[in-house]
């Protein structure tokens, strides 16, 4: 079907602190703890502290970069899933935390020339008609007409998971997901005022800062070609 075309790589982030939130309230769900994403055999969400949590998550980013096949063992993946390998494998072979710094730095460097386009969960609409224009293929209308996609401009799939698990009509739809909305809350105060949580997220930050640099300017020149594009062309 593809014949011979070359393969376009595309990746969307998020922000790392709204991950990292986004996640321990996910990987809390007994039901959700068999996930790759929780590594719920190493660490368990629902018995730790969000610094705890993010400790376990830490270079979460950086480990998916870094992806490499032989890195990962898959015969102990399904408890020890790949991006905790590979991010163990990195710590290893580096010489302090410094390194991983550094190593970050070049990842973030290099996204430009990896992706054909970056998208940002905060900015999932233009993010996914980048996508669209970058590959030709119907990104907005396939994503954006599900309604798992179109949740407030990028919100997490988890988030919405979560509030649609927990409501059984309309009214508890909307008190379920007011709680869900002051559980957020408290957790980003947590963050906010945490260094250990700071530093946890440090590489990540590195990378999607970088990211966001990408993106903006990927998203500026789009526009000025959609500009330029006539109508119905």
């Amino acid at each position: 079907h593809l014949e011979r075309r070359p393969c376009q790589y595309l990746t969307m982030l998020r922000r790392p602190v709204d991950r990292l939130i986004s996640s321990y309230l996910y990987c809390k769900r007994k039901e959700k703890q068999s996930d790759q994403l929780c590594g719920s055999h190493l660490v368990n969400a629902s018995k730790v502290s969000l610094a705890e949590w993010a400790d376990h998550q830490s270079g979460f980013f950086l480990a998916q970069l870094a992806f490499i096949p032989q890195d990962c063992n898959m015969t102990i993946a399904r408890t020890t899933p790949c991006w905790y390998q590979i991010r163990e494998v990195l710590k290893r072979r580096s010489c302090g935390f410094g390194d991983l710094v550094r190593l970050a730095t070049w990842m973030g460097k290099r996204l430009e020339r990896k992706f054909s386009a970056i998208g940002m969960m905060e900015e999932m609409s233009v993010s996914l008609e980048m996508w669209s224009r970058a590959t030709g293929l119907p990104f907005t209308e396939y994503c954006l007409g599900d309604s798992s996609f179109a949740d407030n401009q990028g919100q997490a799939i988890l988030e919405k998971d979560a509030v649609d698990e927990q409501k059984s009509g309309q009214g508890q739809a909307i008190m379920a997901k007011d709680v869900f909305e002051n559980q957020k809350s408290e957790l980003r105060s947590v963050a906010s005022s945490s260094l250990a949580i700071q530093q946890a997220l440090r590489l990540d930050t590195i990378i999607y800062e970088m990211a966001n640099a990408i993106f903006e300017k990927q998203k500026s020149v789009y526009r000025r070609r959609s500009m330029q594009t006539p109508t119905g062309s």
